[in-house]
């Protein structure tokens, strides 16, 4: 609704999101401000613990499947031809794309409304704007209860839940679901119910 209605897309500074949404949520009757969680999933992995770097007053937070950078994630799927376009500059990469698309519809239906949600009209700028959501260096920052999700068969994070695990500092917890749990694929699809099961547990003994 926000970006359909209001235009605004996503950024990589998520904390200017949430904090007002914080904000806004502890003056309501009946939300205990010491019991605040925060969770994302798919690109939500990023968003969240991007946020939860900042906004100190979260009690717990959930990433689904954790992302310490999503630049190298969506690059590790592009054919060689685009990776070389890429480092050339705006216009190689930029003539690169349209030529893909050209011949390609899913291509320029995902480069399209990438650059929608992102807020850029060309490929190049979606790219680098891709290359900002890093938490490398904002990490460590994250001080609440966190719990990275990850699964043997996730398709789009290249261990990047693993990644993030590995630099926090905080109090944490690492779940890896396999095939036996029949949760194994991105955000356990499919098995929404057995990953509830999982998450709702962890929340009752933090919240």
């Amino acid at each position: 609704m926000a970006l359909r209605v209001n235009g605004l897309p996503f950024r990589h500074d998520w904390e200017k999101v949430i904090t007002p949404v914080v904000d806004v949520a502890v003056g309501i009757d009946g939300v205990d401000p010491d019991r605040i969680g925060l969770m994302g999933s798919s690109f939500g992995g990023y968003l969240a613990p991007r946020a939860a770097a900042f906004e100190k007053r979260l009690r717990v937070l959930i990433a689904n499947p954790g992302y310490l950078q999503w630049g190298p994630t969506i690059k590790a799927a592009l054919p060689d031809a685009l990776t070389d376009a890429l480092e050339a500059g705006p216009d190689a990469f930029n003539a690169a794309v349209a030529a893909v698309s050209a011949v390609a519809p899913v291509v320029e239906w995902y480069v399209r409304d990438s650059q929608w949600k992102h807020g850029v009209s060309t490929p190049y700028e979606l790219f680098r704007e891709l290359d900002a959501c890093d938490l490398s260096e904002v990490a460590r920052h994250i001080e609440c209860d966190t719990l990275i999700m990850d699964g043997t068969e996730e398709a789009y994070s290249a261990g990047q839940a693993e990644l993030l695990y590995d630099a926090l500092t905080c109090p944490k917890e690492f779940l890896l679901f396999d095939a036996s749990s029949t949760a194994q694929l991105h955000c356990q699809a499919g098995a929404e119910a057995t990953a509830s099961e999982f998450t709702l547990d962890w929340l009752d003994g933090r919240l």
